[in-house]
């Protein structure tokens, strides 16, 4: 089939070549999150035949010398999903940072590959990214603007002195450069009239599954106890704190507790794993790590409550890539959360840590071959239903509608 759209990715993933770069130089949170989603879209770019890609990169890293230790972010040429990725240089210290990635961004757009696109896709409310794909539709006559908007700038959680102080015009800026964008792929419904857009322009795509390391887990196997599993920022926003005290009221000798990542709330989780045998702490640890302990854990849990503003406007990656390890998934029924997901899940009933350590000790009463047939279904459900060809296919129909 001939190709009948190409669409220039600019984006912020890790590259294969520079993985070991990034995670040996990130001082602090490292946004594995963000490098699925994307990494995800493009393999769904790459498996529709009426698309031709390429991406330009300049990954999600953070400033030197703060959270960064080099002040010099390396240019790279590799490939996604057979999609080839123009990874550009970027001078990367606090303060000039910020245009370093707009005039980065530009001149890839500007490439040979990108250049002969007819769409520019956007991921995130990255305002230098943002900046970049206007003045390139304006300077290249390109014939459409998309934006990918998983979190608003307003909600990105705890920020440095300096992001606090250009926060507000930052916030300004991108609202002002919104209204430049064709098309919107949108996290949750809420997030179409926060933005002001036309419903029309919008398409609600609350993730996209990674399926390459689907089914490595036999989820009938005999269960190993009550193992209960949070991988993920460690944000006091996101429940990290509720989720230690909950399940420390739980009275079960037999129960554990494992916790992977990274963020303010490390310190509580560090104190809590040396006052209760029961809890480990793992710290950060690698995505690939990451997937492996979800296989080995009996539930995944994920303590986002719904009381916070922020909720209406997001959709926890990580339900996601918890029902793809096939193990049953305890969590709250957010706002943002679409109403399939209903009985695909252990839902925790009342706020904070008493209802989160009820919800805990209910899930240990539930029998193995229960555990294991919603632990299935729910794999079932997201391999089917929102994989990359499923899910990027709504984009592309919303990108170039019939």
């Amino acid at each position: 089939m001939t190709k009948k759209h190409r669409i220039a990715f600019l984006a912020g993933i890790f590259p294969r070549k520079q993985h070991s770069f990034i995670a040996r130089n990130s001082i602090g949170v490292i946004q594995n999150a963000a490098d699925a989603f994307q990494k995800n879209l493009i393999e769904g770019l790459a498996i529709h035949d009426d698309v031709d890609a390429v991406v330009v990169n300049l990954p999600f890293v953070s400033a030197w010398p703060s959270s960064f230790r080099k002040p010099w972010f390396p240019r790279v040429r590799d490939s996604e999903s057979g999609v080839p990725v123009d990874g550009r240089g970027f001078a990367n210290a606090s303060l000039v940072r910020y245009p370093a990635r707009i005039m980065a961004s530009l001149v890839g757009l500007y490439g040979k590959q990108a250049r002969s696109a007819d769409t520019i896709l956007v991921y995130s409310a990255h305002v230098p990214f943002m900046l970049a794909a206007v003045l390139a539709g304006r300077l290249f006559s390109r014939r459409q603007l998309a934006i990918v908007v998983l979190d608003l700038p307003e909600y990105m959680g705890a920020m440095g002195l300096a992001q606090k102080f250009f926060g507000g015009f930052n916030r300004k800026l991108f609202y002002y450069l919104v209204r430049y964008f064709d098309k919107f792929i949108v996290l949750t419904e809420a997030m179409i009239s926060r933005l002001g857009v036309d419903p029309e322009k919008a398409v609600v795509v609350e993730g996209i599954a990674t399926l390459s390391k689907a089914g490595t887990s036999n989820v009938a196997q005999k269960n190993r106890g009550n193992t209960f599993l949070y991988t993920g920022t460690l944000a006091r926003r996101y429940g990290i704190e509720e989720l230690v005290d909950g399940f420390r009221q739980v009275r079960c000798p037999d129960a554990a507790l494992w916790i992977c990542g990274a963020g303010e709330g490390a310190d509580y989780v560090a104190a809590a794993a040396k006052a209760d045998p029961r809890i480990v702490f793992f710290g950060q640890v690698d995505r690939s790590r990451a997937l492996e302990l979800q296989g080995e854990a009996d539930f995944l849990i994920n303590p986002r409550c719904g009381d916070d503003e922020f909720v209406r406007y997001s959709f926890p990656s990580k339900i996601m890539e918890y029902m793809v390890s096939g193990r049953p998934v305890i969590m709250y029924g957010l706002p943002g959360i679409p109403e399939d997901y209903e009985g695909h899940y252990l839902p925790i009933s009342a706020a904070g840590a008493a209802g989160i350590g009820a919800a805990i000790s209910s899930a240990i009463d539930v029998p193995a071959d229960e555990r294991n047939a919603m632990g299935a279904a729910a794999r079932d459900f997201v391999r089917s239903r929102k994989g990359p060809r499923e899910q990027v296919r709504r984009i592309l129909d919303s990108l170039y509608p019939a």
